[in-house]
Order: C-alpha cells, then sequence, then structure tokens
C-alpha cells in the first residue's frame, strides 16, 4: 500500500516507486485512489487484477455483510418543455415542468424541484442500488465526505443526507452532483445520462467504502482542501476533454 498524495504529483509517483522496491507481488493499493497491477503481458496482469479483488472481497466479507436488495432506478431528463420520465417499468412520459406541484405524484415532486432550482442540471436518476440504499438508512448525520478521487472530482465535497423534503433536496445539490434522501437512496445527477450514470457508480462504490470501512475502525477521507483542487482540476480541465 502506498501513502495518500494527490494524483499526478512527485509525491504519489515516489510512492508507487518505494512500494514497488519493497513489494515482491504484482499490485499496489493507491490509498484512496485504488490500485495498480501489473504483469509482463496482459494474462498475467489480469490475473494479479482478479486475485487482488477476490483477496480483498474475502478480507471485507468477514466483517461487513454487503447489502444485496435493491430497489428499481427513477430516471429523469430535462427536455425543451419540461422533462421526460422513465419510470422502473419502462413506462416513459413527458412532463410540463411549469405545472403545480400538486398536479406531480410524490416521486417526481423532488426532480421537478430540482430542475427548477438548478438550470445546469439536465439529467437526474434516483439511485437504490444496495449501499446506496443501506447508507440512507443508517442514521448518519455527517456528510459522505469523499474516500477516493473520484469522488471528490465528479460528485464534489461533500453528499448530505437530508429528509425527503424537495427543497432541502434541491439546497444540497446546490454545489454537487449527489443527495442521500433519508430511508429512500440517492438523487444523482449530471450534464447527461453518462454523467448521471457515472455518479450513481461511484457513490455506491464509497458508501459501501463507508460503511464497511466503519466494521475495520476509523475511516479517513481525503481532506477538503485537496478535494477542492480536484473538484476544480475536474471541471476545468477533464470534464472538457470527456466532452
Amino acid at each position: 500500500c502506498t501513502p495518500y498524495a494527490l494524483p499526478g504529483t512527485k509525491k504519489i509517483r515516489q510512492g508507487v516507486a518505494d512500494a514497488l522496491r519493497k513489494g515482491c507481488g504484482n499490485a499496489l493499493i493507491l490509498k484512496n485512489h485504488g490500485a495498480i497491477c501489473f504483469g509482463g503481458d496482459d494474462e498475467e496482469e489480469f490475473r494479479a487484477a482478479t486475485q487482488l479483488e477476490n483477496a480483498c472481497k474475502a478480507f471485507i466479507a468477514e466483517k461487513y455483510p454487503e447489502p444485496t436488495i435493491a430497489e428499481s432506478t427513477l430516471r429523469s431528463r430535462r427536455s425543451e418543455n419540461g422533462f421526460f420520465v422513465e419510470f422502473p417499468g419502462g413506462e416513459c412520459i413527458e412532463a410540463d415542468l411549469n405545472a403545480p406541484l400538486s398536479s406531480f405524484p410524490p416521486d417526481l415532486v423532488h426532480h421537478v424541484t430540482v430542475y427548477r432550482a438548478n438550470k445546469k442540471i439536465q439529467v437526474i436518476h434516483h439511485v437504490a442500488t444496495p449501499n446506496v440504499l443501506a447508507y440512507s438508512k443508517a442514521n448518519v448525520s455527517d456528510p459522505l465526505f469523499p474516500l477516493v478521487d473520484d469522488f471528490a472530482q465528479i460528485i464534489g465535497y461533500q453528499v448530505k443526507t437530508v429528509d425527503d423534503i424537495p427543497k432541502d433536496i434541491a439546497t444540497a445539490l446546490k454545489h454537487v452532483s449527489a443527495v442521500f434522501i433519508k430511508n429512500t437512496g440517492a438523487l444523482c445527477c449530471g450534464h447527461n445520462e453518462l454523467d448521471a450514470q457515472a455518479v450513481g457508480m461511484i457513490l455506491e462504490k464509497c458508501a459501501k467504502a463507508a460503511l464497511c470501512g466503519r466494521a475495520f475502525g476509523n475511516v479517513t477521507p481525503i481532506g477538503w482542501l485537496h478535494s477542492k483542487l480536484m473538484r476544480r482540476m475536474y471541471l476545468k480541465k477533464y470534464s472538457k476533454q470527456i466532452g
């Protein structure tokens, strides 16, 4: 394992070099970043990656019984005259964003309020994957802070857990891309479908890291300043390259 450092810095490169000199295997775990697996050819590298993944799963499974129940995802995307909604059963409708809130079913009131409050949000996924749903039910008062770099870059500095109050949900999404709603999962937002999917995948991963980390002891997130630097770099540079 290598010590934490900002991506792309001399410190993280030095940590990898030091670990390579000390280690004797074909994989390194980079704190708060992920892993590097290597070999003489593709087959050896993939074998190392598979063995590392299986070893980590076995290590975690001893103390953290991962939840397996997940609910379907409700999705919506902004349109010229309102927004399209895709329900879990496959039904798709277009709704008028200017219609009275009382005319919308409860599940859609969140979407309407968020779209009205934040013009930059184009897509919303109501995510209830196993660990996201478990985290929303965990009665956590503190926000979820970045435990890996892609959380800081793509989601933001923190994800709050709020009551099922549309106004509070919209406020919590002012500077970040996700918010936990108590007992029901999370809203994951983006400029397009792929952005919202990425936010959901990262949030599921970090919710699992936070929940299973409690079984092993204290979990140390990435510091606020480094999170802010990575977030700014992503918004100013990487996200535009991807686009």
